[in-house]
C-alpha cells in the first residue's frame, strides 16, 4: 500500500501501522481492553458496544468534529450515519464509514432462471399463485433440457437455530404482505417488526402463518425439498454451485446471481404479492451493508490528539477514502468524480474495502469495480418500487437502535427460549406439507406469550421510541 506514505506526506504525521489478523482479533481485543492498551487510531476493531462499555479508554469524538471538517461534511450529507455512532447521552466513541451508492443496495436478492422462463414461454411471476405455477413447470417440463428430472424448482437457505429471520431467509416472503423484514437488524432477526411506528411481533400474525402455509404447499407440491430447510450450509451451497455445466436451480434468494454456477441465466425479481395484497402494499427487505459503525475508534486523552484528528480528517477526504477502499491510485484512473478501476485492480485485491475509515460521496461514480458489486447494484434496481413502499422512519427498526445491557439480557433470555421452541415447530409444519393446523397454531401462540414475547415487544418499542423521537 502506497497511500499511508501519501497520508504521512499530506498531514506531516509519521504513522506506525500494525495490521492484525481478523480471525484472531477477538482474542486480542479482549486482551487489549483488559490491559487498557488500545492504539491511537483503530480501524474496524471496536464496535460501539465495546467503546461504550470501555468508554474510559476511548475518546469522545463529538467535541472534536470541528477539527475534522471532512467528517462533518460526511454527517451533513448522510445524517443517518451519525445516528449509528452517537449515543443517547450525547457521546461519540466511534466514527462510521459509508461505502458509497454502488454498495447501497439490498442485501437480499430474489433470483429466477430467465433462460428457463423463456424456454417454457413463461413470464416472471408477480403473485404467489403465479410463482407456484412457474415452480411446478420447472419441476415437470425439463427446462434445462437434459432429459433428466434433476431440476430444483426453488432452493431456500436452511432455517437458523439462533434467529427467526436472517439474510436469504424463506420468511422474507413476509414482504409479500407489506411487513418489511430488515434481516440485518437484531429486532427483526429475533421476531419483531414495526409498522407506522408501532412495534409488534410477526411470529404470531396471520401473515406469518400464511407464509408457513405457502412454504408447506411448496413441499406438498414437490417444488421445495423438505430437507432444504433443515440441512447444513455445505449441502445448500453445493446445490447452488451444481456441476457448473448445466443449471439445476429455478429460484433462489441470495446475495446476487454471482452465487450461481450459471449466473448469466438468472435475473432478479421483485417478491410476488400474497393473495389479496395489492402490489402497492408489497415491500422488500431494506437491509444494506453500506454503513459500518465500527470504522474508527480513538484512544482517550492521547498526547498526540491533534495529530490523530489531522490524520482522521485527511482519511475522510474523498481522495483518501477512495485510496483506502479501492487501493492506491496506480490501480485506477480519475476523471472528475469518476474513478475507473484498471484490470489489475481486481487481480491484486487492492484496498481495505469495508475495513476502511472514510466515506465515498454519492457524487462519486465507480466504473469497472468488483463484478460482484456491479452485478448486485444492477440486480437491485428491480426493488426500487417495493422499497419506496417502506417508510424508513416508521416501518424499520434501524440498526442503531440499541437497548441497554439490562434489557439486552432480558431480550436474549426470552428470545432464546422462544426461538428454541418455535423454529423446530415451524420447520415441522413446513416439512409435513400439510400447513398449520388450527389447534396447533393456537397452542404455538399461547406458548410464545408464556415465553414473554409481549415483554420483548414492549422493550423494543421503548428503545425504538427513544432513538426515533
Amino acid at each position: 500500500m502506497d497511500w499511508p506514505k501519501e497520508l504521512e506526506k499530506q498531514t506531516g504525521v509519521d504513522l506506525d501501522i500494525k495490521v492484525l489478523d481478523e480471525g484472531t482479533w477477538n482474542n486480542q481485543k479482549t486482551q487489549a481492553l483488559a490491559a487498557d492498551d488500545v492504539a491511537d487510531i483503530s480501524l474496524y476493531a471496536y464496535n460501539p458496544s465495546d467503546t461504550a462499555k470501555f468508554s474510559g479508554q476511548f475518546e469522545d469524538l463529538l467535541p472534536h468534529l470541528k477539527e475534522m471538517p471532512n467528517v462533518e461534511k460526511f454527517f451533513d450529507a448522510k445524517p443517518e450515519a451519525k445516528k449509528y455512532v452517537e449515543t443517547l447521552n450525547g457521546k461519540m466513541y466511534n466514527l462510521p464509514n459509508y461505502r458509497g451508492k454502488l454498495l447501497d443496495s439490498p442485501s437480499n436478492i430474489m433470483l429466477i432462471n430467465k433462460t428457463w422462463l423463456d424456454k417454457l414461454g413463461l413470464a416472471v411471476p408477480q403473485t404467489w399463485d403465479e410463482l407456484m405455477e412457474v415452480l411446478s413447470a420447472f419441476k415437470t417440463r425439463d427446462p434445462n433440457g437434459n432429459g433428466q428430472a434433476d431440476e430444483i424448482p426453488i432452493i431456500l437457505r436452511p432455517l437458523s437455530t439462533s434467529n427467526v429471520i436472517e439474510s436469504f431467509s424463506p420468511f422474507l416472503f413476509l414482504n409479500s404482505f407489506g411487513i418489511e423484514t430488515t434481516s440485518s437488524n437484531d429486532a427483526t432477526r429475533s421476531g419483531y417488526y414495526v409498522k407506522d411506528g408501532k412495534v409488534a411481533t410477526y411470529m404470531t400474525t396471520d401473515e406469518f402463518r400464511q407464509v408457513i402455509d405457502y412454504l408447506s404447499d411448496m413441499v406438498h407440491n414437490g417444488v421445495l425439498s423438505k430437507s432444504d430447510l433443515t440441512s447444513d450450509w455445505s449441502k445448500y451451497y453445493a446445490k447452488l454451485q451444481g456441476d457448473k455445466k448445466i443449471s439445476t436451480i429455478g429460484v433462489e434468494i441470495g446475495w446476487s446471481s454471482m452465487d450461481m454456477s450459471m449466473s448469466e441465466e438468472y435475473v432478479s425479481m421483485p417478491v410476488p404479492a400474497a393473495p389479496g395484497v395489492s402490489p402497492e402494499k408489497v415491500t422488500w427487505d431494506s437491509s444494506s451493508g453500506v454503513y459500518a459503525a465500527n470504522a474508527v475508534a480513538v484512544k482517550k486523552d492521547s498526547p498526540r490528539m491533534d495529530k490523530i484528528l489531522k490524520v482522521l480528517n485527511a482519511m475522510y477526504s474523498e481522495e483518501f477514502s477512495i485510496k483506502q477502499y479501492y487501493g492506491d491510485s496506480k490501480y485506477w484512473t480519475k476523471d472528475g468524480n469518476t474513478y475507473t478501476m484498471k484490470p489489475e485492480w481486481e487481480k491484486q485485491s487492492a484496498g481495505l474495502q469495508e475495513h476502511f475509515g472514510g466515506w465515498i460521496p454519492d457524487s462519486v461514480e465507480i466504473k469497472n469495480g468488483s463484478k460482484q458489486d456491479m452485478q448486485k447494484s444492477e440486480e437491485s434496481k428491480v426493488y426500487e418500487d417495493q422499497l419506496s413502499h417502506v417508510d424508513p422512519a416508521k416501518d424499520v427498526i434501524p440498526n442503531y437502535v440499541n437497548p441497554s445491557d439490562e434489557d439486552r439480557v432480558t431480550l436474549s433470555n426470552n428470545g432464546a427460549t422462544m426461538i428454541n421452541y418455535a423454529v423446530p415447530v415451524i420447520a415441522k409444519w413446513i416439512n409435513d406439507g400439510k400447513g398449520v393446523p388450527d389447534d396447533q397454531w393456537a397452542t404455538y401462540v399461547k406458548n410464545l406469550k408464556t415465553y414473554n414475547i409481549d415483554q420483548n415487544v414492549e422493550i423494543w418499542q421503548k428503545w425504538y421510541d427513544k432513538y426515533m423521537k
